[in-house]
Parts: structure tokens; sequence; C-alpha cells
């Protein structure tokens, strides 16, 4: 019986048919345009499927663009503060959130300092905080938001805040310059 539909089949579509599969569709090979673009599918269904990737970075820059206008700020401020959101310890997030420090202060801070020169650097910002205004007694708003160190940080004066910062910055950078003479010179005692 086979052989009967397979002369069939033969006789009607000639000796190609066998070569060529039914066409029925792509079977659970869905196109995934997302990896095209080297993003994820949920990445590509919030980006409003984009085609190509200048689609892609061009939504991006305008989502930069209409938030610096509704900040009244740069877009390389805002590129600033994203960076320092992605890369910096939650600390430093929340100063350039809440636009304390300048965000190119906070770049580089993140972008040459790892995570335990950041943590010194806001530890001892909080030191100088403190010991500028003893008297003192932190914002309630700013304690229940933030925490005890947070807030002595956010409630200094901006001008101050920032003095402060460039010493804690400056003490850091020096105490990173001693560190490897001190290596150097245990190496040559052994």
């Amino acid at each position: 019986m086979s052989d009967d539909v397979h002369e069939l089949m033969r006789a009607l579509h000639g000796d190609d048919y066998l070569k060529d599969p039914p066409d029925g569709g792509k079977v659970r090979q869905k196109d995934q345009p997302w990896k095209a673009l080297g993003i994820s599918r949920a990445t590509w269904y919030r980006q409003n499927k984009p085609t190509c990737g200048s689609e892609l970075d061009a939504r991006y820059y305008y989502r930069q663009k209409n938030r610096a206008q509704a900040d009244d700020r740069s877009i390389r401020t805002i590129q600033r503060r994203a960076f320092v959101e992605r890369w910096g310890i939650p600390e430093l997030s929340q100063l350039a959130v809440q636009d304390c420090l300048p965000p190119a202060m906070l770049e580089e801070i993140v972008a040459w300092w790892g995570f335990p020169e950041q943590q010194a650097f806001f530890n001892r910002l909080v030191e100088l905080s403190v010991d500028a205004k003893k008297e003192f007694k932190p914002n309630d708003r700013f304690l229940k938001m933030f925490g005890s160190a947070m807030s002595e940080v956010l409630s200094t004066e901006e001008s101050h805040l920032r003095r402060l910062a460039r010493q804690a910055k400056q003490e850091i950078e020096v105490k990173q310059r001693a560190e490897p003479d001190a290596d150097t010179e245990t190496d040559r005692a052994a």
C-alpha cells in the first residue's frame, strides 16, 4: 500500500517530492530579533520591539534627553548619574540621586575606585560631616528615609559638603599612594 502511495505522489509531483518536505511553517523555531540586537527578550518588548540597533540607541538617547529637560540638567549629567547608580555603592547612588555632590566627582570616584575605596570615601565623608556639626540633630525625615549616616550627609549644607567630599577624596588618594610604598618596603626587608 505504501508503495502505491509513493508511486502516485511521484506521478503527481515528480521525483522531487521526497527531497522537499512539505512546508507547514516554522515549528517552535520563531525568529528571535532581540538576539540580533544583543538584548534580552524583556528589554526588546520594553523598547517597543526595535528592529535595528540604531533605533534602540536613539530611543535611549531621547529618554535621557527628556529626563534632562525635566530635571533642567544636561544630558551628560544624567549619564553621569546613571553611571554612579549602576556601578557605585548604594550610598553614592543616593548622593547622586539627591544631587548632593557634583555628578562629575561621583562618576570619577566610581570609575577609578573599587567598592572598598568607595565605602571608605563615604565613611570618611560621614565622619567629617558629623565632626563639622557636633550639636546638630539630623532631620527626622532624612533619618527615617536613609538612616543615620546618610541623614548626616544629606543635611549638611551643599557647599560645605562639597568641600568635605574633596577633603575625603584627597585623604583616600594620599592613603592609596602611600600603600604601595609600604608594600615595597616589606618586600625589601624580606
